[in-house]
């Protein structure tokens, strides 16, 4: 059992370490598209006889104020002094620029950042939701258009939901009204787009730019989750700009495309079916402190008007699942053989929870209760182990005798071992079991939300990090240490209840607090299982 144990928590740490390798060589990554020459129309200025702009005409907008001046058409006014519009619920406090219209901030109360502000979800500089216009001859970018709202501002306290709504006049009775609705206790925002007096031929694009905040202290292992994903056809597709730039164009029935970081989300969910193409692109930049994403979707104005949902918000397993769009697929539950077990070990500590605010408590628990699961395999396992050590003098005997036949000691031993009723590999049973049950548990406590800043007790603050003081690995080894000593009972094996015990120790260094201590607290209660049974 000693060999097969040490065996297995190695196989363990090659696996924790060779698993980032193995995503990279079977997780289908973004591919580089060919950089498209992009050609610039020759522009035709016209205008009708009375003054006004044809149907449709975006070049019309800017050549017919120049050549007949302002007063036949609205100003496109891009000269003004931008304000913000603050919008708040339970949850979070945005605000929107009169500037393009566009989200510029996203605090989330719940969520505390580094130096215990609001996290922040967009990074400075980022715009959300920039809109441009596009009749088969020439762009117009509405990022630095004025956009009048019809409030001051749009604070959700009594009431479950509220809407402010900002207008844009192009001239030539073109305007574009952008929508904007929220409810309480929601990180989703409803965002319609009117558009009035345009071509039915007019595309409309709709982009984020900038991607998502960085918001952990550990800037490495947060830039390692960042990521773009896009929903298409029931696959999801990431992109990762890690090393390079990247650019990814896709065409068709779009369900939902985004950027995450470790814990956070943000996601445009286009709700009327409108096919589109979809532009995906993104590089790191020169600080080594941001993967800057740029996401857009441009499309057909359906009946003058385009419908999103536009979430951010936590990447919270429940809440994702609850809007049945398949956007908790963005999460990492691990191999389909521990994916079930992960979503099933998430949905209890949450549950919980509830009852006990203590994740640190939650998980103590938790040891417990797979403790007493296993129980039955683990007394077998006791058994088999015992059995073992009593053969161990015939078994000796016999190596002895056939040490030059090896197939004639094989079959000595199986008959040996048959004789006296004893499965040699029947002390592997409750580490064959954990193995599933660590990766599960590897999963959750590293990437779901529910532990990030958990605090236990003292120096743990937070769980789902690895302890500060290695306090906890420490204990684990000791804890190991004296669960060898009372199960070794070979001299030629003893060596191993000090090595095994260090190895683990330094392979359990950087994983997260509350990982290291289930697997504590399971040492501890296999210890006293054992002793109780050696008593009897």
């Amino acid at each position: 059992m000693d060999k097969n144990t040490i065996l297995a928590f190695l196989l363990i740490g090659m696996i924790l370490i060779l698993m980032p390798y193995y995503q990279r060589l079977f997780v289908t990554p973004a591919q580089k598209a060919p950089p498209q020459e992009k050609v610039t129309p020759k522009r035709e200025e016209r205008t009708s006889a009375d003054g006004e702009v044809p149907p449709g005409d975006l070049a019309g907008l800017t050549s017919a104020r120049r050549v007949q001046g302002e007063e036949a058409l609205y100003p496109l006014r891009t000269q003004f002094v931008p304000r913000s519009i603050p919008i708040e619920n339970d949850l979070v406090r945005g605000r929107i620029s009169t500037k393009g219209g566009v989200i510029e901030s996203w605090r989330l109360k719940k969520y505390k950042g580094i130096e215990g502000e609001d996290v922040e979800l967009i990074p400075e500089g980022a715009k959300g939701l920039v809109l441009s216009l596009h009749d088969g001859r020439q762009s117009l970018d509405l990022s630095e258009v004025e956009f009048v709202p019809d409030k001051r501002n749009l604070i959700l306290t009594s009431e479950e939901r509220g809407t402010i709504t900002f207008v844009a006049h192009l001239g030539g009775g073109k305007r574009i009204e952008k929508e904007y609705k929220i409810r309480q206790d929601e990180y989703v925002v409803e965002m319609d787009v009117v558009f009035t007096g345009f071509d039915p031929r007019t595309k409309c694009r709709l982009e984020w730019r900038g991607g998502i905040n960085t918001t952990e202290k550990n800037i490495k292992e947060d830039l390692a989750y960042t990521k773009a994903y896009s929903y298409m056809g029931g696959e999801v597709e990431q992109f990762d700009c890690k090393n390079k730039k990247i650019k990814r164009l896709l065409s068709g029935k779009l369900d939902w495309f985004g950027v995450r970081s470790k814990y956070f989300l943000i996601s445009l969910i286009p709700t009327d079916g409108r096919e589109g193409d979809v532009e995906i692109s993104g590089e790191p930049d020169e600080s080594g402190q941001r993967k800057i994403y740029n996401l857009s979707f441009e499309s057909d104005i359906v009946e003058g008007k385009v419908s999103n949902i536009v979430y951010l918000g936590p990447i919270e397993y429940n809440r994702l699942k609850g809007y049945n769009l398949d956007l908790d697929k963005v999460m990492d539950f691990g191999w389909p053989i521990v994916r079930s077990i992960s979503k099933i070990f998430l949905r209890f500590f949450v549950l919980m929870h509830k009852v006990i605010p203590n994740y640190g408590v939650v998980i103590i628990i938790f040891s417990m209760i797979i403790k007493i699961l296993v129980y039955p395999l683990t007394k077998k396992s006791y058994q088999a182990t015992a059995d073992m050590q009593r053969l161990q003098p015939k078994i000796a005997a016999l190596q002895q005798k056939y040490k030059n036949d090896r197939q004639r000691l094989n079959r000595e031993l199986m008959r040996l071992y048959k004789e006296h009723g004893v499965n040699p590999m029947g002390g592997c049973l409750p580490i064959l079991l954990q193995m599933p049950i660590f990766f599960a548990l590897y999963k959750v406590f590293r990437n779901t939300i529910e532990l990030r800043q958990a605090e236990f007790v003292l120096w743990l603050k937070d769980l789902s990090q690895p302890d500060p003081y290695y306090v906890l690995p420490i204990l684990m080894g000791a804890t190991t240490f004296i669960q060898q000593r009372m199960t070794v009972k070979d001299p030629k094996q003893k060596a191993m209840s000090y090595i095994m015990p260090v190895i683990l120790v330094f392979i359990f260094l950087n994983f997260s607090s509350g990982l290291v201590l289930y697997w504590t607290m399971f040492n501890v209660l296999s210890s006293l299982h054992q002793w109780f049974l050696q008593k009897k």
